[in-house]
């Protein structure tokens, strides 16, 4: 193997170590946005014990930098034991490298 070989597969495998740590795709942490949402979403609630969720289609719209817009609907009942319909959208943002590390950028739920 010549130097130039060497040289060269050096470059490269520096390159791919850098552009792995540059450019992080988020996107694989859907699922735990939405997990993350729903439990946000239990804490509004006046009766969290029994709720149903339904999703939008799509439920998730990833927009880049770790921020995830979730969609859907939850019913519960509530103290008077009516049943309540209420939708939300919520923006989570992924801070670190557990699942759960998710903050709530913005949260809106309507009956």
């Amino acid at each position: 193997m010549s130097i130039k070989n060497i040289i060269f597969i050096v470059v490269f495998a520096a390159f791919i170590v850098y552009y792995a740590s540059v450019n992080k795709d988020l996107s694989g942490y859907s699922d735990e946005a939405v997990t993350f949402v729903q439990e946000h979403v239990r804490t509004q609630l006046q009766n969290p014990g029994n709720v149903h969720f339904e999703m939008a289609k799509p439920p998730v719209v990833y927009g880049g930098g770790g921020k995830y817009e979730v969609r859907g609907a939850v019913e519960y009942r509530n103290d008077s034991g009516k049943v309540i319909r209420s939708s939300y959208t919520a923006v989570a943002v992924f801070l670190g490298k557990e699942g759960s590390d998710f903050t709530i950028e913005n949260f809106e739920m309507q009956e």
